[in-house]
């Protein structure tokens, strides 16, 4: 595997075959969003629930750590077996 890519590069390569490369960036944008998708659901429960607007929302620490710990799980399921994999390659 090659080193990381430069912050912003859209073209840099880890594997020797691209297509790869293009799943991997694929699996990466799937996540991302799916990641953005649960914090807005989580929100907007927290709205139904409080009955006030988003903008209107406080801070909710726990919520927050909640939600990191549910982020760094996606990390984890999604990314894990293949870090597991390259790293025994």
């Amino acid at each position: 595997m090659r080193p990381g890519p430069k912050p912003g590069a859209r073209d840099t390569r880890f594997f020797d075959d691209a297509w790869q490369d293009d799943l991997l960036r694929a699996l990466a944008t799937l996540a991302m969003e799916l990641s953005v998708t649960r914090d807005r659901l989580a929100a907007l429960e927290r709205v139904l629930q409080t009955g006030e607007a988003v903008e209107a929302l406080p801070p909710d620490p726990a919520a927050d750590a909640v939600q990191a710990r549910a982020r760094l799980k996606l990390i984890d399921d999604v990314f894990g077996p293949l870090v597991d994999r390259l790293a025994k390659s």
